[in-house]
């Protein structure tokens, strides 16, 4: 049930993960093998190598991880108990996720697994940090956790799992002493040696792998060499491993469905799991319900591409019939007229589609409508709202409060006039009266000195509310801290914050996923700094 409403959410609405980007690549021209006398013949990882077929011993789980990422920390509280329990059908090895510092792609890196794409995770960027010889996501505290890990499971093999386990039970500002101490293990040689040349070469020689395969999500499996494309929770991996051993004794108390992804149902039918991952669970196939699905395209947004929404509607929900209609053609206008259409694309669901038995599961993206449903637009990943007023060249950001190098990203990727831009914090459900004061100046200087303002957010540390060095930063932004403090005087700071959040109320954005708005118009979800450029040119049309 979990992973179709996220299949939906990802291919309905474009979701992806909140730290995407392009994944970096690790050289090839480095003899970066290191000596023998620090690693040994068992701490070797063959970056290329050989997974034993099905059925010739235990299934072999390889989970990709970068060490410091809550997705792959949530990973690794679920499997590896579950290895535990099933110790004689599967063994468990780590790699992970990062690369050499100034390590330049040779040739073309492997294309990820598009499910990659899909699945909740942190994405590698083009260029990690790091103040070694490593880059990763998360920096030199994620490279350094991932030696410390790399080195307790060469010495102490006993103690890895523990160890892991209290690291990931922890979350990423956990602390690692800690876990050594409750493992047994020494503190200070552990970081000794994480830190040194035997640290420094595990590491090197582990993260090849995910570097060959091209994996730049973390948390990705692969089983048996092939990448595993359901939940990475309990169940569903114990279903991998039990698909083919129904006659173990552990396999006997796994269910026999966690999704609809796990039922197969005869030609010309399609199958529902029911009862997901309970004793009763069961797969149960249904005949096709004939509904039909009107899209209504503008010819204003040449970019607000239909085909990925399509196509994953169609594979759900056999026996769709899909017609397309210009907003310009008379049948198109009697529609926008008669449903009230003001976003583009808008997609008409005949009043069949509730008849259909995956209605109830997407019925919260839909809304009743004059003889059927209408998709709300918070489901469009980039919509056009042609009732807006347009205002050329115009950028709003709408981004999680304190997201500081988020904020920073985007503002540095706007190649148009920096003063037509204003930042937005979406607030969720706190109110601009009880706003910590940070935001409320920031939302001072975004309206009323958005040049000195790119300055002032640059200048920020990333990851702190704190207010103890803002005026110096303002100071050496170009910051008139006279206007400010008119501003915050007068009150106008929280008047703006529940502008801001009335703005986001109305195009029905959520608290935790940044949004652009450009032009007045152009809205773009879950967006990437990225993307902007694209978006730039995408609002220059009619």
């Amino acid at each position: 049930m979990r992973l179709l409403l996220f299949t939906l959410a990802t291919l309905w609405t474009g979701l992806g993960p909140t730290f995407a980007g392009p994944d970096s690549t690790a050289s090839e021209d480095c003899d970066c093998d290191p000596p023998a006398d620090l690693l040994g013949s068992k701490e070797t990882v063959a970056a290329d190598r050989i997974i034993p077929g099905p059925g010739s011993g235990p299934m072999q789980l390889e989970l990709f991880v970068m060490s410091l990422c809550p997705y792959a920390m949530e990973a690794e509280q679920a499997l590896l108990p579950l290895v535990e329990r099933f110790d004689e059908l599967a063994t468990l090895e780590i790699y992970y996720i990062a690369d050499e510092a100034g390590a330049a792609p040779k040739g073309t890196r492997p294309p990820a697994a598009t499910t990659q794409a899909k699945r909740g995770g942190c994405a590698a960027r083009s260029e990690g940090t790091g103040s070694g010889p490593f880059r990763s996501l998360h920096g030199q505290e994620e490279i350094d956790e991932a030696r410390r890990q790399l080195v307790v499971l060469a010495d102490h093999p006993e103690r890895y799992r523990p160890y892991l386990l209290c690291r990931s039970r922890q979350g990423p500002s956990g602390a690692w002493r800690e876990c050594a101490a409750a493992t047994g293990l020494d503190a200070e040689q552990l970081q000794t040696d994480a830190t040194g040349l035997r640290g420094e070469a595990l590491f090197r020689q582990n993260i090849r792998r995910a570097n060959t395969l091209g994996i730049h999500l973390s948390p990705t499996l692969y089983v048996d060499g092939m990448e595993f494309t359901g939940e990475l929770e309990p169940l569903a991996v114990a279903r991998r491993l039990c698909r083919s051993r129904d006659d173990r004794e552990e396999c006997a108390q796994v269910p026999v469905c966690g999704s609809d992804a796990d039922c197969t149902a005869p030609p010309g039918r399609f199958a529902l799991c029911q009862e997901a991952n309970t004793p009763k669970a069961r797969c149960v196939s249904f005949e096709p319900v004939p509904f039909e699905l009107t899209v209504v395209q503008t010819a204003a947004c040449r970019a607000c591409s239909t085909e990925a929404f399509l196509g994953v509607t169609e594979e759900l929900f056999p026996g769709a019939r899909i017609r397309h209609l210009e907003a310009s053609t008379p049948e198109a206008r009697e529609l926008i007229q008669r449903y009230d259409l003001e976003v583009f694309p808008a997609y008409v669901f005949s009043t069949d589609f509730a008849r259909h038995p995956r209605f109830p599961r997407v019925a919260s993206m839909v809304r009743p409508a004059p003889d059927g449903f209408l998709l709300l637009p918070r489901v469009g990943s980039l919509t056009y709202w042609s009732r807006r007023p347009r205002l050329p060249g115009r950028l709003d950001l709408f981004l999680p409060t304190w997201a500081l190098d988020l904020e920073a990203g985007f503002l540095r990727q706007w190649s148009g006039d920096p003063g037509r831009v204003r930042v937005h914090a979406l607030l969720g459900k706190a109110g601009p009266r009880d706003a910590p004061e940070e935001l409320v100046r920031r939302a001072c200087l975004s309206a009323e000195q958005p040049i000195p303002y790119r300055a002032y957010v640059a200048g920020l540390e990333p990851g702190t509310k704190g207010a103890a060095a803002w005026e110096a930063t303002a100071r050496e932004a170009g910051v008139d801290l006279a206007r400010l403090a008119r501003c915050l005087a007068s009150g106008r700071g929280q008047a703006l914050l529940a502008t801001s959040q009335a703005i986001a109320d109305s195009l029905l954005l959520a608290p935790d996923n940044p949004a652009a708005l450009v032009g007045n118009r152009l809205l773009a979800r879950r967006v990437l700094p990225a993307r902007l450029a694209t978006l730039a040119k995408e609002e220059g049309n009619p």
